[in-house]
């Protein structure tokens, strides 16, 4: 009866190697979303990463915030610390001058007043960075590459912190 064991250490040993490629994959995914080819910081302005949502849940997620079907399936959400401290909203789109029209309509949408988010300001020595205030506190947007990136936290001083990391 010493088949029984093999036959569980060898389904073990390639359930355990489908698990970690699965891994390998999401956090592929999350690193082609982000700046570099490697998962998003493990720590962003001192608080450890935790939960990390990507493809269509954080594309819906971005999408219920906004109340339509806005952000491409290349999207990742993460969070940052207790509570959390910071959520970071990555979305890769086809093009960098796609990046570039999806932030120019946002900061153009909150400039209007028609939006809950007060009007946003170029960040101080940071060319292309906008700052705002609105629903959870402080916020900083970007363009890096073909990604749009948007920084949230309750603290101005730590999402500020956050930005300059991730640039």
């Amino acid at each position: 009866m010493r088949v029984q064991p093999v036959v569980a250490t060898v389904l073990f040993g390639r359930l355990a190697a489908f698990v970690m490629l699965a891994t390998l994959a999401m956090l592929a995914s999350v690193g082609a979303a982000c700046r570099s080819s490697s998962a998003p910081p493990a720590t962003l302005a001192g608080e450890p990463r935790g939960r990390v949502i990507v493809g269509a849940a954080a594309a819906q997620i971005v999408g219920h915030m906004h109340g339509k079907d806005v952000a491409p399936q290349d999207t990742v959400v993460v969070e940052y610390g207790p509570g959390p401290a910071l959520t970071l909203f990555v979305s890769r789109y086809a093009r960098a001058d796609a990046a570039r029209s999806a932030l120019d309509a946002m900061v153009r949408g909150m400039a209007s007043g028609r939006s809950p988010f007060a009007p946003p300001v170029e960040a101080p020595g940071e060319r292309g960075v906008y700052l705002t205030r609105g629903p959870g506190g402080a916020h900083s947007l970007w363009v890096g590459g073909r990604a749009v990136y948007w920084l949230l936290g309750a603290d101005e001083a730590r999402v500020q912190r956050g930005m300059r990391e991730l640039r």
